[in-house]
């Protein structure tokens, strides 16, 4: 039985943290916040799927009638997949994999800007105030956009400006937390 570009968004929008968004040419691609898991091909009974290299080589030599590649995605992380000839337990697994993936990634690189967070000069720590402020930005995704190799210099600034500005802030999170 033949899948659906509709079936598709209902399953790929199931998963948490997925969002639709237009991308090349108006169609759609749902990603979560920094990775793309499917894009709609310009071929509406095809879709674009994110998954290992591997895989997808694996794929188009084990079932060609639904999964194929072009030049264009030779060598890449996507594979293209017919809908009228895909399994639809197979396809719903193969998305979350995916999903999973770009989920992993999410957590990976949050886990590394938080890494730089912690790090510290030495003889100068932050107070108690500065630490929790600068962790709860890092925890609440507020610098998922900024590379870890950055991140001390945005939490320079950061502080600079709530040392600034917001003082008054930085001493009741000090004295209420020690």
């Amino acid at each position: 039985m033949a899948v659906t570009f509709e079936q598709v968004r209902a399953i790929v929008l199931g998963f948490p943290g997925v969002e639709e968004r237009p991308s090349y040419e108006g169609r759609s691609a749902f990603r979560t916040k920094k990775r793309g898991i499917i894009y709609e091909h310009t071929d509406p009974s095809v879709i674009v799927l994110r998954m290992p290299v591997e895989v997808s080589e694996a794929l188009c030599v084990e079932q060609p009638k639904a999964f194929y590649l072009t030049d264009h995605y030779r060598e890449s992380s996507y594979v293209l997949v017919r809908l009228k000839a895909v399994n639809r337990a197979l396809l719903i697994e193969l998305i979350e994999d995916a999903w999973r993936d770009a989920a992993t990634k999410k957590q990976l690189d949050r886990g590394a800007v938080l890494t730089e967070l912690l790090k510290q000069p030495q003889f100068s720590p932050l107070s108690v105030g500065e630490q929790v402020a600068s962790l709860y930005a890092g925890v609440n995704g507020y610098l998922d956009d900024v590379p870890p190799a950055q991140v001390q210099r945005f939490q320079q600034t950061f502080l600079d400006t709530l040392r600034e500005k917001h003082f008054d802030l930085l001493e009741t999170l000090s004295k209420e937390l020690t």
